[in-house]
C-alpha cells in the first residue's frame, strides 16, 4: 500500500489550521493538506462570508512574519466604506473613521446619536481596559488551574457583562437590527445577548477605528495557501477520509479512501467542521466527553448563497461592495429579510458584468430541499436588487444556481457540475451556530487540546463567537502549541545523543 509521511496532516481549509500550517512549514516542518470539499476548484464558488478585521494588528503581524509578498496583501484592498448597511428607508455607511461614521449616524438616527456615541464610547474604553492577548491565553482551559485562572481573569475584568448593560436592548427596532445585523455578519456563533467585550472586539476592534470589512474570504485564505505551497507543503483536493489511524493513545495519520493509500504524521490537525469528525473518533472511554461536547454543537442555520450579474454601469456610485440588508427590522434577521450583499467584478471591462453575490440565512432543514422552493427565495431577492438599483430590471438575471438540463447528464464530459448540489455543499460548509451563554466562557464549549497530545482541533465552531480575532489567535495557539512539542522532541533527541556519545 502507498504511504506517504509528513510532520503535520492538516484536514480541511478552514483559515485557523492554514496559518498553523504556513507557520510550520516556514519553520522546516513538512505539511500535507487535505481538501475535503468535493466541489473544491467548481466554477461557482460562492462565499458568503467577508473579511473583517483586515487591518488588525494581530493580522499585520501574521501576515508580516510570514514574509507575506505585497502584491497578495494588496488583493484584499481597502475601501472608504467598506460596509453599508441597508433599511428601506434608512442606509449607513459603515466608515472606519468614527467622524465621518458619527455624521452617518446622526443623519439616520437623530434622535439617538448621543446615546450612539456613548455606546461606541464605552466599547472602546472596555476594549483599552483588557488585554486582548491576555484573554486569549486564558480561554479554552483544560486543567482545574486553567480554569481557576480563566474565571479569575473574567472576574477582574467584568467580562461577564451583557451588552444589554450598554443600552444595546431598549433601542428602536431599526437601531437594535442595525446592531445585531452586523454581529451575525461577523460570527460563526450567534447569541442573542452578546456580551460587552464581545461586541466591543467585533464593532470596535482597532485604537480610534470603527469596524473594517472587505470581500474576499477566499482571497484571504489562498494568501496562506500560497504560503504553505512556497515552502513544499503539499496540497490534495476532493479526497475521502477511510479512517484516521489510531495506535497506544497517539493519532498516526489517514487512511485515504480507495487506493491513495495512507498519510503517516506526527501531528494531526482537523481543521473543518466537527460533525463529520465523529465517526473517526476512537471508540475509547477518554474520548466521551469530546464526542458529547461536538453533538451538543448543533447548527441553528446555514448561509444559503446565490449570483447575479448586471452590467456594471448600471450600479449606483454610492452603492459599496458590502451591503447589508434589513427589510423589516421589526422580524427575524433570517430569510430574504436579512441578506448579505457582495459586489465584486465591478470593472470587468471584458463581460460590462457586475456579479452580485447574496447570502441569505435558512434552517438546517432546507439543505434538504428541491430546487423548487429556492425560486420563490431568489425571485424575491431579484424584486429586493431591483428596488436597491433602479433600472435593473431588464440586465439583472440570475446565474446561480441554475437548473442542471439533461442534456449535461447524457454527456462524456459533463461541462458543468450541477449548480445546486454545489450551492446545498456551499450551504452546509457555512453553518451558523448559537450557544446559550451565562458566563463568557460559555461561548468556547469545545476545546482546540483533545485526548490524543498529538490531535488538534481548527474547527470554525470554537473560538467563532470572536469572529475573524478568533480564527487569527486560533491559528497561533495551535501553532505554537505544535512547536513547543517539537522543540521538546529536539532537546530529548539531543540528550540520548550526548549519553550515546
Amino acid at each position: 500500500m502507498l504511504e506517504r509521511y509528513c510532520d503535520t496532516l492538516v484536514i480541511g481549509t478552514e483559515l485557523p489550521g492554514l496559518i498553523t500550517a504556513a507557520f510550520l512549514a516556514r519553520r522546516g516542518l513538512s505539511v500535507h493538506l487535505l481538501d475535503l470539499d468535493p466541489f473544491a476548484g467548481a466554477s461557482h464558488t460562492p462565499d458568503p462570508f467577508c473579511v473583517a478585521h483586515l487591518h488588525s494588528k494581530l493580522l499585520r503581524s501574521i501576515l508580516g512574519r510570514l514574509n507575506v509578498p505585497e502584491p497578495n496583501i494588496n488583493l484584499l484592498k481597502e475601501t472608504d466604506s467598506p460596509l453599508q448597511v441597508i433599511f428601506p428607508k434608512k442606509r449607513i455607511d459603515i466608515s472606519p473613521n468614527p467622524i465621518i461614521f458619527y455624521e452617518e449616524l446622526e443623519r439616520e438616527f437623530p434622535k439617538h446619536i448621543d446615546q450612539l456615541k456613548i455606546f461606541y464610547e464605552n466599547l472602546a474604553h472596555i476594549k483599552h481596559q483588557v488585554d486582548t492577548q491576555q484573554l486569549y491565553s486564558h480561554l479554552l482551559p483544560k486543567t482545574f488551574m486553567a480554569k481557576r485562572k480563566l474565571k479569575k481573569f473574567l472576574q477582574v475584568h467584568d467580562l461577564n457583562k451583557k451588552a444589554t448593560d450598554l443600552g444595546f436592548k431598549d433601542t428602536p427596532p431599526d437601531l437594535s437590527a442595525f446592531l445585531k445585523a452586523q454581529l451575525k455578519l461577523l460570527t460563526y456563533t450567534h447569541n442573542e445577548d452578546p456580551f460587552v467585550f464581545q461586541v466591543a472586539e467585533l464593532l470596535n476592534p482597532n485604537e480610534g477605528e470603527i469596524l473594517s470589512v472587505q470581500a474576499g474570504h477566499q482571497h484571504l485564505k489562498q494568501i496562506f495557501l500560497d504560503r504553505i505551497a512556497h515552502h513544499d507543503g503539499v496540497l490534495r483536493s476532493n479526497v475521502k477520509i477511510d479512517h484516521l489511524l489510531f495506535r497506544n493513545g497517539l493519532f498516526h495519520g489517514a487512511k485515504l479512501a480507495g487506493n491513495d493509500g495512507n498519510i503517516l504524521s506526527r501531528y494531526i490537525i482537523w481543521n473543518t467542521q466537527l460533525k463529520p469528525l465523529l465517526p473517526y473518533l476512537p471508540k475509547l472511554m477518554r474520548f466521551w466527553w469530546l464526542k458529547k461536547a461536538i453533538r451538543e454543537v448543533k447548527p441553528k442555520a446555514h448561509w444559503f448563497t446565490t449570483q447575479f450579474e448586471i452590467d456594471y454601469t448600471l450600479i449606483p456610485l454610492p452603492m459599496k461592495e458590502n451591503i447589508l440588508y434589513v427589510h423589516n427590522p421589526n422580524s427575524e434577521l433570517s430569510g430574504t429579510n436579512f441578506l448579505y450583499i457582495q459586489l465584486y467584478k465591478r470593472a470587468a471591462q471584458e463581460s460590462q458584468k457586475t456579479v452580485i453575490s447574496v447570502s441569505y440565512l435558512l434552517a438546517p432543514g432546507y439543505l434538504d430541499e428541491k430546487l423548487k422552493i429556492f425560486e420563490g427565495f431568489h425571485a424575491k431577492i431579484k424584486e429586493i436588487l431591483e428596488f436597491l438599483i433602479p433600472f435593473s430590471q431588464k440586465s439583472l438575471e440570475l446565474v446561480f444556481p441554475l437548473p442542471h438540463k439533461a442534456s449535461e447528464e447524457e454527456t462524456l464530459f459533463p461541462l458543468r457540475e450541477d449548480d445546486f448540489e454545489v450551492f446545498k455543499q456551499n450551504a452546509a460548509t457555512h453553518p451558523v451556530y448559537e450557544v446559550k451563554t451565562k458566563t463568557f466562557a460559555d461561548l468556547f464549549p469545545i476545546s482546540y487540546k483533545t485526548p490524543s497530545p498529538n490531535f488538534f482541533l481548527t474547527s470554525p465552531e470554537i473560538l467563532g463567537g470572536l469572529g475573524y480575532e478568533g480564527k487569527y489567535m486560533m491559528g497561533l495557539k495551535v501553532t505554537d502549541l505544535i512547536w513547543s512539542e517539537v522543540e521538546r522532541e529536539k532537546k530529548r533527541a539531543m540528550k540520548v545523543e550526548q549519553r550515546i556519545a
